[in-house]
């Protein structure tokens, strides 16, 4: 499954434009109040409730985890540019062939076609989308859609009714004219690209204009096929040439063509010579990126789906302990933001469960939990390795146990074995894990271990299908620290962690992010000389 590798924000709240901000395994998140610390780690939520939701527009601003309120209060203020930019890098494996998907095949048939047409590995995607918001209904949509693959730019343009107004190819403007047309229509994130041919058709005597889905762009294919094969070559055959290409660099698509067994000596040979004219390459390269492209935005759109599907997010303000909780028969399989649901992830777990967290939460922490349900309530016990008995109500401890345990739960469900993994959706699923001030109302001590569990979320996770990426926001020096103790010791290496630095600009008015790395002793690269002093 795909991650995010680096994000990008323009004019989004405090910021003009962080560049582009590469997350690794751990990503820390520091700086003063109001820098933009919430506002970068948030979007990882948006992303999400922007997925899940039926909606209008690609973003969905205010939602079940977090609010960003809408278009007009998350823009940056004072910006003359009335757009929002947000833009990702990722790896992720592309399924593209020019022959079209037959929409007669079920979902099983296809994905095995998916399969059988997969390039091997995965591949880098850049994906740029600019958002305005329509003046007259206050809707939020897509102005830009920009994504570069396989060495290629491919940007699409729309007006605020839902027209597509210019799509480029490497610059070249490709934008379909005459009879040919493109409808958008709003999926996960991004909205849907068909082509159509309008065509007038008398039914009855009465005449009745059409839609036919076909692509501009066959016709230009076809005839630079034409310019490589003998004159008397069939329609079928050179469909068959057109149906064998393979989506890729220019050296791909050469290879495939070249590679066809529908391609004759002689069409290898004078394709060849074809291909050494950059006229010619570059202009079939583009035809058919125009051609596949409402496919590549698919795919790009089912990557950031299926990446916001395994984003789980810790809120700042999180649910105090109670003495009983009301008790439901429902499956839990995640822990809600705020935590309110713990009582209830505690009790659906299983006997076999229950004992991989306590020995996890005994190492890291000293203590075990458990649950108690009698009388139509759930009550949660804690009871630390010195104590005997039964365990003491959470209500009675410190409000800080009831604030970890959310972020502990959410870590210890990230390195769960295939064996254990009923409550995850796919057993090769990625997890982002963002949390906010994970260290609120602790003891240094248990900060400081906040980052070995981090590690071993991602040391446990990387040993099987499942990896987790953290990103955490926080203000504690104490967590920073143990992060470079354990790159010191070597159980961690630093390569792995990623610190962003967020601070206000007098000068631009805006909020700016730089980035601080360890060495391999530990020792913080570029780090502000008295960051956490007063």
């Amino acid at each position: 499954m795909s991650k995010i590798d680096a994000i990008r924000l323009k004019n989004l709240r405090c910021f003009e434009d962080t560049g582009f901000l590469d997350l690794k395994p751990i990503t820390i998140l520091v700086g003063r109040n109001s820098a933009g610390k919430s506002t970068f780690a948030r979007m990882f939520p948006l992303l999400r409730q922007s997925a899940e939701e039926d909606k209008r527009s690609p973003i969905l601003w205010f939602g079940k985890l977090v609010d960003f309120g809408s278009f007009s209060t998350a823009i940056k203020k004072g910006t003359e540019n009335k757009e929002i930019s947000i833009s990702f890098r990722f790896q992720t494996v592309i399924s593209l062939r020019t022959q079209p998907e037959p929409d007669l095949f079920d979902e099983r048939s296809k994905q095995k076609l998916r399969k059988k047409y997969s390039r091997e590995g995965d591949t880098s995607v850049e994906l740029e989308l600019v958002l305005k918001q329509n003046e007259r209904t206050g809707v939020t949509y897509a102005a830009l859609i920009e994504v570069t693959i396989f060495e290629n730019k491919c940007r699409l343009e729309c007006d605020e009714n839902g027209g597509v107004s210019k799509l480029l190819i490497n610059e070249q403007d490709l934008t379909p004219t005459d009879s040919f047309g493109c409808s958008l229509n709003q999926r996960n994130i991004l909205p849907s690209l068909q082509y159509f041919q309008t065509r007038k058709l008398k039914f009855e005597g009465v005449e009745r204009t059409l839609r036919m889905r076909i692509s501009p762009f066959l016709a230009g294919i076809r005839s630079r096929i034409e310019e490589g094969v003998h004159g008397k070559t069939n329609e079928d055959t050179i469909q068959s040439l057109i149906n064998s290409i393979l989506i890729g660099t220019k050296s791909d698509i050469r290879a495939s063509l070249l590679n066809s067994r529908f391609c004759t000596a002689t069409s290898r040979e004078n394709f060849t010579k074809l291909f050494r004219r950059k006229s010619y390459s570059d202009s079939f390269n583009n035809l058919l990126f125009a051609h596949v492209f409402p496919k590549i935005i698919e795919n790009v759109d089912d990557t950031l789906a299926e990446i916001a599907s395994s984003v789980r997010y810790v809120e700042p303000l999180r649910a105090t302990a109670q003495r009983y909780y009301r008790s439901q028969d429902l499956a839990v399989d995640e822990i809600d933001s705020k935590g309110t649901n713990v009582a209830m992830y505690i009790d659906s777990l299983s006997a076999s469960e229950r004992e991989r967290l306590n020995e996890w939460m005994s190492k890291y922490f000293g203590v075990e939990v458990s649950s108690r349900s009698e009388g139509g309530h759930v009550t949660l016990l804690l009871q630390t390795q010195e104590s005997k008995g039964t365990g003491t109500n959470i209500a009675d401890l410190g409000v800080g146990f009831s604030q970890m345990l959310p972020i502990v739960l959410q870590l210890w469900q990230a390195t769960l074995p295939p064996a254990f993994r009923k409550r995850v959706k796919r057993s090769e699923e990625n997890t982002c894990i963002v949390i906010e001030q994970p260290e609120l109302h602790l003891h240094p001590a248990y900060q400081a271990r906040i980052a070995d569990v981090m590690l071993a979320s991602i040391v446990d996770s990387g040993s099987i299908v499942r990896s987790t990426q953290i990103i955490a926001e926080t203000h504690s020096p104490h967590l920073i620290n143990r992060l470079g103790e354990l790159i010191s010791e070597g159980k961690l290496s630093h390569k792995d962690v990623k610190i962003i630095i967020f601070q206000d600009s007098f000068e631009s008015g805006s909020a700016e992010a730089r980035t601080s790395d360890f060495d391999e002793k530990g020792i913080l690269k570029n780090w502000p000389f008295g960051f956490f002093e007063a």
